[in-house]
């Protein structure tokens, strides 16, 4: 009886410690959903080649705080890198996707 009550005022005190401590981490984990640019299509009757699709660089910070990379990204989770565009027939070769 006597140990269970330590134990509840330990606890208690642990909770007012952590709570205003901003670098302990809540959440350890996020699904982030990354795709990379496709490439845009050419035009096969000038042979003309379409651009190449945007890739994604996914960077880890070591100086990041786990919580900001949320904000970084604007609450989306979503990283998309942009289409390659397609050929024409005044422009054989079709501009490259922007890259993120």
């Amino acid at each position: 009886m006597r140990i269970t009550c330590n134990l509840r005022e330990t606890v208690a005190r642990v909770q007012k410690l952590i709570k205003n401590d901003f670098n302990i981490v809540t959440i350890d984990q996020f699904k982030i959903n990354v795709k990379a640019g496709n490439g845009g299509p050419g035009l096969a009757r000038y042979n003309g080649v379409g651009g190449t699709g945007g890739n994604v660089y996914f960077v880890a910070k070591p100086s990041m705080a786990f919580i900001d990379i949320k904000k970084e990204l604007n609450s989306k989770m979503r990283i998309r890198a942009q289409n390659g565009d397609s050929s024409s027939k005044t422009s054989l070769l079709g501009s490259n996707g922007k890259h993120e």
